[in-house]
């Protein structure tokens, strides 16, 4: 047998006993509902001596318009206010909200059961990116050249005028001092005739201006160590052909050309290399200074030194 009963909006609806107590949505106005047992509508008829029948339609005896009596609306329609029905025998029956039953049930708008299949999906975690792992000294150099937060622009290292005026005298002198190790070799022109010895020389000469006009384009203590580098590798190139020169015998061939200027090569070697010892060393010891008062103006400002 059907059990017949009425929506919370009032229209009436059909359901077999078998889904007594189960959770069923109005096919008219979507709402939620229960299935009631068929005892409970005999005992509230009975109760208020009317037929079961009439007390279970209620409102539903009256005809309804054509527009509620209509199939289901293509978008849901809004949700009406629910009103107080007052059912045969009793002074006040408000009725719940449909969801409520059905939440205490663990049931959603369509009668499902809600478990952890229906559940929805955590959010994803944001976790925070990690920074590579870096060596030591590439941890503190970074903290050294990084501005760190509690320190305004200002505080950032900018060189001193008279610092930047030091690396282009010495800028200068280093370059006067290349201009005389290749003396020599410029009055050979064309480079196609030119001796071995003389091609050598001017291309050490010519790598030697190119490390001084960039130290002298971005001076810092860096560059200028880059550079005392630079010429204490031609030191010891000059120091090696002075030490050839002073032990090759005389009747014994020489490399580049060399053997035409055998009697003058050992002296120009020895005072080539003396001028370049000198501007390594006065290099060194200008990028030395200003390294440590770099070093103590970063230690004022509270940065983090490496040793």
């Amino acid at each position: 047998m059907s059990i017949t009963f009425l929506c919370p909006s009032g229209h009436r609806l059909c359901a077999p006993e078998e889904q007594a107590e189960t959770a069923v949505t109005c096919p008219i106005c979507g709402h939620g509902t229960i299935v009631p047992r068929k005892s409970d509508c005999l005992a509230a008829a009975s109760s208020s001596g009317v037929p079961a029948v009439e007390a279970m339609l209620g409102a539903a005896a009256s005809p309804q318009p054509a527009a509620e009596r209509r199939s289901e609306p293509v978008g849901p329609p809004p949700l009406p206010e629910q009103p107080e029905v007052v059912e045969p025998g009793k002074s006040e029956a408000r009725v719940e909200d449909p969801a409520a039953p059905l939440a205490a049930k663990g049931l959603n708008g369509n009668g499902q059961r809600i478990g952890p299949r229906h559940a929805p999906p955590p959010l994803p975690v944001q976790r925070a990116a990690r920074s590579p792992s870096r060596p030591r000294w590439a941890r503190a150099w970074f903290d050294l050249v990084r501005p760190s937060a509690d320190h305004s622009a200002s505080d950032a290292y900018s060189p001193e005028q008279g610092k930047v005026q030091g690396v282009w005298w010495l800028a200068a002198s280093l370059g006067l001092a290349v201009l005389f190790s290749a003396a020599p070799a410029l009055a050979h022109r064309d480079l196609q005739l030119a001796p071995g010895w003389a091609r050598a020389v001017l291309l050490i000469a010519v790598l030697q201006w190119f490390y001084i006009a960039w130290m002298a384009a971005t001076p810092d203590w860096s560059t200028v160590r880059i550079v005392m580098m630079v010429f204490a590798g031609v030191s010891a190139l000059y120091a090696v052909a002075t030490a050839y020169a002073l032990a090759t015998p005389l009747d014994s061939p020489m490399p580049l050309g060399m053997g035409a200027i055998r009697s003058s090569l050992a002296r120009w070697c020895g005072a080539v290399l003396l001028v370049m010892t000198l501007a390594t060393y006065f290099c060194g010891r200008f990028s030395a200074n200003w390294q440590r008062q770099w070093r103590l103006q970063a230690a004022r400002n509270g940065r983090v030194l490496s040793s």
